[in-house]
């Protein structure tokens, strides 16, 4: 019989994209690590997940980041554009940031765990990742953490391209709704109503 290569990471021992990310979570038990996760297996859209993921690797392109990629260009207004107050980062965007503290103040007050006011984006997920409580309020975190990053970034883009501001109240009440568009059809929010995702989660955890 003639040899033949073949694939070793797929049964049909054809090459996909996919069954290359699956081999290499497999060699390097990515499945095993608590952020991985946090962010591949939550219930949250891929393109989200796929952000949130690159934010945690430090590869979305705050200005500092793309200050470092062309060092020869000036980018002006390099502060941030949510607090005006200090220089845009990925840790200071999602985390020290005035206007984003108190959102994560919000969620954490509306799941019932406490904000540790983390100083770095990584560590905070870490934590995240390795917070224990009952079922209902581990998804409601987990997935409003994912939300919740996304909508800051997405705000900060709305500002900078779009020149349109939100109030935290707003993005915390549109991040409310997407959660439960993620939710709804979960086993634990069988028979939730749209007045409970919008009201404040702790009376109905």
């Amino acid at each position: 019989m003639e040899d033949k290569r073949g694939w070793g990471w797929d049964p049909s021992k054809f090459f996909s994209v996919k069954s290359f990310f699956y081999g290499l979570c497999l060699e390097n038990s990515l499945a095993t690590f608590p952020v991985y996760n946090l962010i591949w297996k939550s219930v949250t859209s891929m393109k989200v997940r796929v952000f949130v993921w690159m934010a945690w690797l430090g590869k979305i392109n705050t200005t500092d980041v793309l200050q470092r990629r062309l060092p020869h260009i000036t980018l002006l207004p390099s502060r941030c554009c949510l607090c005006f107050s200090h220089m845009e980062s990925i840790d200071h965007l999602f985390l020290t940031c005035s206007f984003s503290c108190r959102l994560w103040e919000e969620l954490s007050r509306e799941i019932g765990i406490e904000w540790q006011n983390p100083q770095s984006l990584r560590t905070w997920m870490e934590q995240a990742a390795a917070i224990s409580c009952d079922n209902k309020r581990n998804l409601l975190f987990k997935a409003g953490l994912l939300a919740l990053l996304w909508a800051l970034w997405g705000e900060r883009n709305q500002r900078i391209f779009k020149e349109i501001d939100n109030t935290w109240q707003e993005i915390w009440e549109s991040t409310k709704r997407n959660v439960g568009l993620a939710l709804h059809g979960h086993k634990e929010f069988v028979g939730w109503s749209w007045q409970q995702w919008h009201g404040n989660w702790s009376d109905f955890c």
